[in-house]
């Protein structure tokens, strides 16, 4: 906290502060301190609340593009394989496949957010080969390594899928660790 003119005084600039016995020097002297301590609590906070809804945005956004890009890449360009693959595997009603959304979308949250994580823990001096790197390990860690453990457990999980999965976990983490680190350039 600002220390008032009477803490100025006991911390030994009572030369400085000499004039101590005039009531309106202090009193002014008190306010300038109080207003600039207000001033700092006040736009200190503002400042704080601005990082975190940048940070927000960023994952969000990211969220987005990720999220985007494995559609892409799970309907546009392996739908059928992907399809073929998981149909003795998955849950069925009327001879459709039941997706459960809340779950992928849970589980799509978590790979963001470890991605983002990643590329933001100590992101100071972070550069663009750094950012696509953490993101391809982050990549491994969450969608090859998910493809593996399939692989090793499930008794229909064809190698195929685990292939798709090993290969896509690197690329998906790396795109998305190059556009953090854009968006990141662009927001901070």
């Amino acid at each position: 906290m600002i220390k008032t003119s009477m803490e100025i005084d006991n911390l030994g600039f009572s030369l400085f502060f000499s004039f101590k016995k005039n009531l309106l020097v202090r009193q002014t002297i008190d306010f300038i301190l109080n207003y600039q301590y207000l001033y700092c609590q006040v736009f200190g906070k503002i400042s704080l609340m601005i990082y975190y809804l940048k940070l927000i945005l960023l994952w969000f956004s990211s969220f987005i593009f990720t999220t985007i890009i494995d559609v892409v890449w799970h309907i546009l360009f392996f739908g059928k394989i992907y399809l073929q693959e998981l149909k003795p595997l998955t849950t069925r009603s009327n001879g459709e496949m039941v997706i459960k959304f809340s779950y992928a979308i849970f589980a799509q949250i978590l790979v963001v957010l470890g991605i983002v994580f990643l590329i933001l823990y100590k992101s100071k001096n972070i550069n663009i080969y750094d950012a696509v790197l953490i993101g391809a390990v982050a990549g491994i860690l969450a969608i090859s390594v998910y493809g593996l453990v399939n692989f090793s457990l499930l008794k229909n999980w064809s190698l195929t899928l685990t292939v798709l999965e090993v290969i896509w976990g690197p690329i998906l983490g790396a795109l998305s660790g190059y556009f953090i680190y854009w968006l990141k350039s662009k927001i901070f």
